[in-house]
């Protein structure tokens, strides 16, 4: 559950939160979207079906490739905050956040230590970081049009 203080900056920012919906592992599920509905926060439950991203390997894209892959990826329409980083995608926030992946450079900004001196930089740096076309993370998926479809929530491969 977010604290108070994240709910009112979140209410003031005038964030938007969306849920992904784990079915029977999101036990606090209804609870966090009254609390945003109290507050005035805008919240929306995901209850779309889960996708295989395919193995994790290099599949070494051109630029072009890795332009159409994140063009037509529905998830590089939102901002992700991991540990102090914003991201385009989920998947390439974690494969970094796991060590997986190094691309952290190109793929993200960091957001860790905003001060009255550095906040125009870091809105410089974020109004950039929304016109890129593309994650240098892209070459590790197989992108949607590849993807399978349809996989339960919380359940991982082995």
């Amino acid at each position: 559950m977010p604290n108070e203080k994240l709910l009112s900056a979140m209410r003031d920012a005038g964030a938007r939160i969306r849920l992904s919906n784990y079915g029977k592992y999101s036990i606090k599920l209804k609870e966090i979207q009254a609390v945003c509905r109290e507050r005035g926060i805008s919240c929306f439950i995901n209850d779309e079906l889960w996708t295989d991203m395919g193995q994790i390997y290099n599949h070494n894209y051109t630029r072009e490739g890795l332009k159409e892959i994140f063009t037509d990826c529905p998830f590089s329409r939102g901002l992700l905050l991991l540990k102090g980083r914003i991201y385009r995608c989920a998947h390439v926030a974690h494969l970094n956040n796991l060590q997986i992946i190094n691309s952290c450079s190109h793929d993200s900004i960091d957001v860790s230590e905003i001060t009255c001196e550095n906040i125009n930089q870091k809105k410089r740096e974020l109004r950039e970081y929304i016109k890129v076309d593309y994650l240098e993370g892209c070459n590790f998926c197989n992108g949607i049009k590849n993807s399978i479809q349809g996989i339960e929530p919380a359940i991982q491969k082995a």
